[in-house]
């Protein structure tokens, strides 16, 4: 058993690195480097974001089908059949984050082509979706129900931090 004299306290550099960390990754600026934001992949999104996980979608080798990814919404009445062929059809990009393998989940907020509203959301391990990911897609025809019910509070949180930084 180590007695108290060989504990060491962490050092302050330490400390510091934690601070920065924590603070690199939060809502709000670093103080350290006020020059970056910290939530820069969570704005209006770009479609060259999407290719992987969009590539991947009725791939025949794995199992991402649009009536596979589909999620239908409690007490909606949007079927897989409304995503129609979901991506070619996204007419707006509303809001997202751009993904990567093993860190971020790919997010996407849009609009398709036949007026509803769609929330899809992928994400996949360092190999790729073929070994351990999955994808979800959520459809409406109100935008305010896919924020309430598709979203997890993460995601519902940054949105609207997105919404009202916009309004400024």
């Amino acid at each position: 058993m180590l007695t108290k004299k060989q504990i060491k306290k962490p050092s302050s550099r330490l400390n510091k690195l934690r601070t920065h960390s924590q603070l690199k990754y939060s809502n709000s600026f670093c103080k350290k480097h006020k020059s970056h934001k910290t939530n820069k992949n969570m704005e209006k999104p770009n479609a060259n974001w999407y290719k992987y996980p969009f590539s991947e979608i009725n791939n025949n080798y794995y199992d991402y089908g649009i009536n596979l990814i589909f999620t239908k919404l409690i007490g909606q009445n949007e079927t897989f059949k409304d995503a129609e062929n979901f991506p070619n059809n996204i007419k707006t990009y509303i809001w997202g984050q751009k993904g990567e393998n093993d860190a971020e989940d790919w997010i996407l907020l849009c609009k398709l082509t036949n007026g509803k509203y769609a929330y899809f959301i992928a994400w996949c391990d360092y190999t790729g979706f073929d070994c351990s990911g999955g994808m979800k897609l959520y459809i409406s025809s109100k935008l305010d129900m896919l924020v309430n019910m598709a979203m997890d509070d993460k995601y519902r949180s940054k949105y609207l931090t997105f919404i009202e930084n916009k309004k400024n």
